[in-house]
């Protein structure tokens, strides 16, 4: 048989694997391979095998064909393709003879390229691709590939992309082929697109160096409680020069053994529960000296727990100073609310210490007066100054405390205070709610509220039929005429007291300094403390002062009272 005549029954058979419209083209382009004195190419067989195909013409005329199975090359080289294209890996091969270099797609579709115009890249055109500062580095390791000084290389350098920005490249090559004299011919490798990475790397130093500038103390520790790592900031708060002084210690060596207790039973429950607490401890220094200290504790997914705590001695220090300078100041105020009361007080006793004196003077048993009525009245009247007393007893002390209170029980007895000494011409009302409204109170703080405010209506009513109503109620609003002035309206039902005068209203320039220190229209009466005071009371309450004023037309204050009092939530150890 001819040669034409074996490759047209071997198509017919299905032996070699072409599709049925390729059959002629495949057979004009094998009958002038064969013309050639040599020729090679690949065949996959109906039955999956792969074979090289080699013929050669010998000097007799007559050719010699030869069939090698690389089926298992072949499996071998669809198995890298895979993992190429599954890895994102763009790879390259340099023949060192003639400078072209072979690139896959992975490799120009990374820079944004176009394949067609991209079919080679000599080393020039590498070049000009590369970040100016990494050229010396990038080509560096190629070059003692090239030379045969290396027989691999790995770099990280950047390369632009068709857009014009930069992208972190990682370059790992090495010499794949070599002359029959040992010199390297081939140079091949990949490049994976290490821009994320390279990304993350600087978003984390530059993280490192907050940790590293920040003033707060940052400790980490492994789910055994052992430091793993401490900031500088953390090891000179304890006294440490070197942050790594610490690792390996143990949490508790850095308090007393009952501070450490009581952080341990405090703290893990909660981090157990929620994955975070935060609290205040007393601390050791290196030295045996102690500071106050702020925590904060999370606990991460793998048992390991950040620690970000601060030096709080000082802060602490000025808090509890002005805890201080407040309850003088408040003491001050009251002493300013009986002063107040001390003058009309004065009017009321006197009269009744008249009576008892008119009773008990020694010329009426002469007159014929009988003894025992005078002294029935002598007491009568001694027990009503007592009780005239009584209301504003508590207002100089300076117990503070909170307790279950019925509101209008408080609002009643402020009423009674201010109806002391007052002129015969005010009239005093107070409307209460139908049902008690109970709230856990500082009766004292919440006292010094309401005759505050009743006191300075009391002080701008003039002469004539004046009056002061005093009211309380539950509720979740205030009239929309009223601007806030103090604080914010408390969340849900709310206690609402309102007190209101008949008096000519606040002026707009009195009205914005009403709430400034030491700012009064009382003259030396008054110490300008009494607004501001009772505006701090009701912040830390959690509570609101209201106003509504016209000139002319009086004031009404209104006070959004919490029903509940504020709880402090911040744990302290030592």
């Amino acid at each position: 048989m001819r040669f034409e005549e074996i490759l047209r029954r071997d198509l017919r058979n299905g032996l070699i694997d072409i599709p049925e419209e390729q059959h002629e083209q495949w057979l004009r382009n094998r009958l002038v391979q064969r013309e050639r004195q040599v020729f090679e190419e690949e065949m996959r067989f109906s039955d999956g095998r792969w074979f090289r195909v080699t013929v050669r013409s010998t000097v007799s005329g007559s050719r010699v064909h030869m069939l090698v199975d690389i089926t298992d090359l072949k499996t071998t080289q669809v198995a890298l393709q895979e993992v190429i294209s599954g890895a994102q890996a763009a790879t390259w091969t340099v023949n060192l003879a003639t400078g072209e270099s072979d690139l896959n797609d992975r490799w120009i579709e990374m820079l944004g390229l176009d394949r067609q115009a991209v079919i080679s890249l000599d080393c020039e055109g590498w070049r000009a691709l590369v970040h100016p500062e990494d050229v010396d580095a990038a080509e560096a390791g190629f070059l003692q590939c090239a030379d045969g000084t290396a027989a691999a290389f790995e770099v990280e350098y950047r390369l632009r992309h068709r857009l014009g920005h930069w992208i972190w490249v990682l370059g790992r090559g090495g010499v794949s082929d070599h002359h029959a004299n040992g010199r390297p011919a081939r140079i091949s490798g990949v490049l994976l697109d290490i821009s994320r990475q390279k990304q993350l790397e600087a978003e984390l130093a530059m993280q490192s160096a907050a940790i590293t500038a920040t003033e707060e103390g940052i400790t980490i520790t492994d789910d055994a409680g052992t430091i793993l790592y401490t900031n500088p900031a953390h090891a000179v708060m304890f006294g440490h020069d070197d942050p790594k002084s610490l690792t390996g210690q143990p949490w508790h060596s850095l308090y007393s053994p009952q501070v450490a207790a009581g952080l341990a039973a405090e703290a893990f429950p909660a981090l157990r529960d929620q994955g975070l607490w935060t609290g205040q401890a007393v601390a050791l220094r290196a030295d045996g000296g102690t500071f106050e200290q702020e925590l904060s504790l999370t606990e991460m997914l793998d048992g390991k727990i950040i620690c970000i705590n601060r030096d709080v001695t000082a802060r602490n220090a000025i808090v509890r100073e002005r805890l201080q300078i407040r309850d003088q100041i408040e003491l001050a105020q009251r002493q300013e609310i009986i002063n107040l009361l001390a003058a009309g007080l004065t009017h009321d006793l006197t009269n009744l210490l008249m009576i008892i004196l008119h009773f008990s003077d020694p010329s009426l048993e002469k007159a014929g007066a009988r003894l025992p009525q005078a002294l029935k009245n002598i007491h009568a009247t001694a027990g009503r100054a007592v009780s005239l007393l009584k209301p504003i007893r508590s207002l100089g002390t300076g117990q503070r405390e909170t307790k279950e209170a019925d509101l209008a029980d408080l609002l009643d007895e402020a009423a009674d205070i201010l109806k002391l000494g007052a002129s015969h011409t005010l009239k005093i009302t107070v409307d209460l709610s139908d049902e008690p409204i109970i709230a856990q109170v500082d009766p004292l703080q919440l006292m010094q509220v309401l005759l505050n405010l009743g006191l300075n209506g009391r002080d701008a009513l003039g002469d004539g039929e004046q009056e002061i109503a005093l009211s309380l109620s539950r509720r979740d609003t205030i009239p929309k005429t009223a601007d806030i002035e103090v604080g914010e309206i408390p969340e849900g039902p709310y206690a609402l007291f309102k007190i209101s005068d008949t008096g000519t209203g606040i002026t707009p320039e009195v009205r914005d300094r009403l709430w400034e220190p030491h700012f009064t229209t009382k003259g030396h009466m008054g110490t300008g403390l009494g607004l501001p005071v009772i505006a701090e009371i009701v912040r830390e309450t959690g509570g609101a002062i209201a106003l509504e004023t016209a000139l002319g037309d009086g004031t009404t204050f209104y006070v959004a009272w919490p029903l509940t009092y504020p709880a402090v939530q911040e744990r302290k150890y030592g």
